[in-house]
Order: structure tokens, then C-alpha cells, then sequence
């Protein structure tokens, strides 16, 4: 116990204390909106305790429109510092098929409010997309998430992950490019399959998401005060003592792998076998 504190005193020297952290949010706001015109902040208190905060820089917002395809992921993950916290994400793919934030959001839980509240800031910065139309969301079935999507994004293409939102965004990058059977035979027709591809996955496209500057929020910037307030730390707080660890035993540590040959071409593969007790 003794040397957990400690190595909580010590990191809280080294990175500064979450509760002052909170009160130099309205000084990085200003900071961000000075230095990356267009940028979308904005943050809502409780009798001056933090409760939301929603952050969608400028390059980001015109990556998106400009460069990247119609389709962004939503998703909520924990956090998991002092005073805990859900955060909210919205991101896209590029036309390397990187993923590129688009916006996040920390907020207390993760309920039907901040979903709603989440995405309908992210409809207005998106009201005049050309291809709001053909938009697909990604999303878990959360029912509160659902309902908020179609009632903001009414037109868009819902679509859902079943396990994690990464692995579902590997099936959906690859739509759009033909595949490798599909190049041979473009190829042996002396065609170029490069015209079979999407526009969104054409180096054009890929500059055009990167091609606003992403200005650094210096340190030394004076501060005019406009957003002078007070910002605390939300009532939410970690439990004392060392947090425990509940670890989540993966499927495959039941499963026991051996290579494999292919009997007509020698090509080896893995394969995975359950083990049975």
C-alpha cells in the first residue's frame, strides 16, 4: 500500500495534480481556439464542477470533409484516472486506411444525455457535408447510442460491431478496392484497376485530409482572460487503496496452435484447435 501511494505521490510531481489540470482547462481552450481557428469547443460545469467537455480541432473537421470516406466509428471507452470518466469518440479512415480522429469528449457516464449531447454538436460541424447522405456510422448496439444516431443522423447508414469497433473497421476500409482475384483479371484485360477503385483512396484524397495546418498550442501565449472561470474537479472520485485488476482471459488461451501444410502447394498455415480438459 505504502508503495503504491508513492508511486502515486511521485507521478502527480511529475505530470502535475488531476485537480489543477481541471483549472487551466479554461486557459487551453482559449490557447486552442486562438491557434486553431474553427476549432469546437465546449464545456459544461455544475455549480462550477466539470461535467462535459467536447473538443473537435479545425484540421480534423476539414480532413474529414475534404479527404476522407463517409464513414466515422462511435464508440465509449473508460478512463481511468483519478476522478475516472467516460470518453466519447468519433473517427474516421483515411485513404491509407489509418484511422483519423475526428472529435472526443469526456464526460461523467456514458448515458442517453452525453450520447445525445455528443452527437449533436458533431451534426451541426457536419450539417453542410456534401456526402451526409451516404454516410455510414459505425456503433455497438446501445440502444440510447442507436436512438441518438437516428435522431440526428437520420439518413446516415447505421451499422453495428458486434465484438470491437477495430476489428469492424477492417472488414468496412477494405470496401471500395478491388480485390486481389479482381486485379488479375483487370490486368490480364490490359486495363487499369486503379479506375475501379473509389475516389477516396486516391493520393489526391490523401493529401486533401492532411493539407490543413494543425497549429501547436504554445505555452508562453498571452492570456487575455475571456475565458476566465473556474473549473474543479468532478465529484466522481477513485476508490482508495490500489485498484484491482480484473483481467478478461482471452478465448485463444484455451485454444493450442500447430502449423499445417497445404497437400498441393506446401504452403503452411496455422490453425487453432480447442483444448479439451
Amino acid at each position: 500500500m505504502q508503495t503504491w501511494r508513492g508511486t502515486e505521490v511521485v507521478r502527480e510531481m511529475i505530470d502535475g495534480s488531476h485537480g489543477q489540470q481541471y483549472l487551466d482547462l479554461p486557459m487551453y481552450i482559449e490557447k486552442i481556439r486562438r491557434t486553431n481557428p474553427g476549432t469546437e469547443v465546449r464545456i459544461h460545469t455544475d455549480e462550477g464542477r466539470f461535467k462535459q467537455l467536447f473538443i473537435a480541432y479545425q484540421p480534423c473537421i476539414m480532413g474529414f470533409i475534404n479527404g476522407c470516406r463517409p464513414l466515422i466509428g462511435i464508440d465509449g471507452i473508460f478512463l481511468k484516472g483519478k476522478y475516472q470518466g467516460i470518453l466519447l469518440c468519433a473517427i474516421t479512415v483515411d485513404a491509407n486506411n489509418e484511422l483519423f480522429p475526428l472529435a472526443f469528449a469526456v464526460v461523467e457516464k456514458e448515458n442517453y444525455q452525453n450520447w445525445y449531447w455528443f452527437l449533436s454538436i458533431l451534426s451541426e460541424l457536419l450539417n453542410g457535408y456534401p456526402n451526409l447522405s451516404a454516410l455510414t456510422i459505425i456503433s455497438d448496439r446501445q440502444k440510447s447510442l442507436s436512438e441518438a444516431i437516428e435522431k440526428y443522423f437520420p439518413t446516415c447508414l447505421p451499422s453495428f460491431c458486434m465484438r470491437y469497433m477495430g476489428e469492424n473497421f477492417k472488414g468496412f476500409i477494405k470496401s471500395g478496392i478491388p480485390c486481389a482475384h479482381a486485379i488479375a483479371a483487370i490486368n490480364h484485360m490490359h486495363m487499369n484497376p486503379t479506375v475501379y477503385c473509389l475516389q477516396y483512396f486516391t493520393v489526391a484524397y490523401f493529401r486533401r485530409a492532411f493539407e490543413t495546418p494543425f497549429a501547436p498550442v504554445p505555452d508562453d501565449i498571452e492570456w487575455t482572460g475571456i475565458y476566465n472561470w473556474t473549473v474543479l474537479q468532478p465529484r466522481t472520485t477513485r476508490l482508495l487503496g490500489r485498484p484491482k485488476k480484473q483481467r478478461r482471459i482471452s478465448e485463444a488461451k484455451h485454444l493450442i496452435t500447430r502449423p499445417l501444410k497445404c497437400k498441393q502447394c506446401d504452403f503452411e498455415v496455422q490453425t487453432m484447435r480447442r483444448k479439451w480438459s
